[in-house]
Formats: structure tokens, C-alpha cells, sequence
């Protein structure tokens, strides 16, 4: 059975527009999905994410829709969480208000890029490494979301300023392979997001890269899909082409046998 476990709804504050994720979901033959709003966070206030205190309404909500969808399609709740050390209190607050089935781990670029400016490609990705290390370490996720991220900064030069110096995978293969190494003791995920593959129309813009991958089969690492979709139409996105090719079809394959 397909399913994609990394999707914004928002289902709080659109609650009307569930039905669009839905139908997308089984126009693309998924059978199970994950809904997995951004948590509360103090430094944003962007529209996609839950509005602080309001965890316990938005785990009942995906609850109420999972009943109402009952027959149709599964529905797990779960839920996407910034990581950095200064926020422990905020996640385990959140941690602590909800019950949730599926929880990610993201090192999204915008939370601890003030602690890089004008550093290099291959500094941020050295800081973004260990960032998702830590965040593994706690035992608190089930996944890892966009587990390279890190690497195009470029897509936003105004709001990454980076000075490109040439990153590569084999740069980082030791910190790359010791968080890898504490993703298979936790049993954990290793996410397939083609979030920005799918805006970018290559399959090369996939996280993680095909190195990375390769170093994962290596470990006998479990995976999951999440299209990180946070319109309706990007539900299941580049499913296809995704489960066609040589290096990701096979983890999708796994990843349709995998019962959560």
C-alpha cells in the first residue's frame, strides 16, 4: 500500500480544504497518509504552522477526520518538529500536549542559519549534520525529514547567504554515516521527500541524495515517503517516477510493506 506520511493541511486553520488532500491522496493510490502540521514555534508565525496552545485541538481534529475518513483512507497523526538545542522547552511541551502516532525531526535551514552568516556551503552543512545528530540522540522522533536540506541554500541566495564552496556528500561521509549509524539504533525513518524535486521538476533535487542513499542501504535503514506537500495537488507527488527508479524504487518498495 502506498502511503505518504509528511503533509500540511493545516487543518486548523483550513479545515474546509481536508477533502482536497484526500481526494489527491487516492487520485494517486495512497491508502494511508500522515498528517503532520509544524509545530508551534516562537521565532515564526508563518501561516503553516499550529498557533501556540493548540496542540491537544489539533491532535482531536485529525482524530475526528481519521473516524469520519474510516473505510476510505487510514489517517495517522502526527506531527513535524524544529529541532536546535536552544528549544528543548518548546518541543517537550509539545511533545508532552499531544499524542501523536508519527513524529519528524527537521533541520529546517531558517531556524539556526543566525548562528552561520557568511559561513560557507560545507560549514552550514557540518552544522546541519549535527543538528539533525542531536535531534536523533533524544529518542524523541520516528523520522528524519529532508534529511539533506542543508544542501540548497541556493535556492534562496537573499535569505541564505552562503559562500559556495563546493559541497559534497564525501566531504561529510563521517558525520553523514555516524547520524545514519544513530537512526538505525532508534529503529527510525529515513525520510524520501521530493518536495523540492517536484517544484524544481528533477528527481536530482530529491532529499536525500543518492549518496546518501546508498550509504543507508548500507545500514539496512528503514524508509518512508512524505511528499511534504503543502497544497492538495502535492500529495503523493513523483510517486511514480520515484518508485521507477533505480535507487529510490527499491526503498518505496519496502516502504508499502512497512506496517507504523
Amino acid at each position: 500500500m502506498r502511503k505518504d506520511y509528511h503533509m500540511h493541511p493545516t487543518v486548523l486553520a483550513t479545515p474546509e480544504r481536508f477533502d482536497q488532500f484526500v481526494q489527491q491522496a487516492l487520485k494517486q493510490n495512497v491508502g494511508e497518509i500522515c498528517v503532520t502540521d509544524h509545530m508551534p514555534l516562537s521565532i515564526s508565525k508563518a501561516s503553516d504552522r499550529l498557533p501556540a496552545g493548540s496542540i491537544g485541538a489539533y491532535c482531536a481534529q485529525v482524530r475526528e477526520l481519521a473516524k469520519r475518513y474510516e473505510g476510505v483512507i487510514g489517517i495517522k497523526c502526527g506531527i513535524e518538529i524544529d529541532y536546535h538545542p536552544s528549544m528543548l522547552d518548546e518541543i517537550e511541551a509539545v511533545l508532552s500536549e499531544g499524542a501523536f502516532d508519527y513524529v519528524l525531526a527537521s533541520s529546517h535551514m531558517h531556524v539556526f542559519i543566525k548562528d552561520y552568516p557568511n559561513h560557507t556551503f560545507n560549514e552550514f552543512a557540518a552544522a546541519a549534520i549535527e543538528n539533525s545528530y542531536q535531534a536523533v540522540q533524544t529518542g524523541w522522533f520516528d523520522a528524519v525529514a529532508h534529511f539533506d536540506m542543508y544542501r540548497f541554500p541556493f535556492v534562496n541566495p537573499k535569505r541564505f547567504p552562503l559562500v559556495d564552496d563546493g559541497y559534497t556528500p564525501d566531504l561529510h561521509e563521517k558525520a553523514i554515516k555516524a547520524l545514519l549509524d544513530e537512526v538505525v539504533k532508534r529503529n527510525m525513518y529515513l525520510e524520501i521527500n521530493p518536495h523540492l524535486a517536484e517544484g524544481q521538476h528533477d528527481l536530482f533535487y530529491t532529499y536525500p541524495e543518492d549518496r546518501i542513499m546508498e550509504w543507508a542501504y548500507e545500514k539496512d535503514i528503514r524508509f518512508s515517503y512524505g511528499s511534504d506537500a503543502h497544497v492538495p495537488q502535492a500529495v503523493g507527488a513523483l510517486l511514480d517516477e520515484l518508485e521507477e527508479h533505480p535507487v529510490y524504487g527499491r526503498a518505496l518498495q519496502a516502504w508499502k510493506n512497512e506496517t507504523k
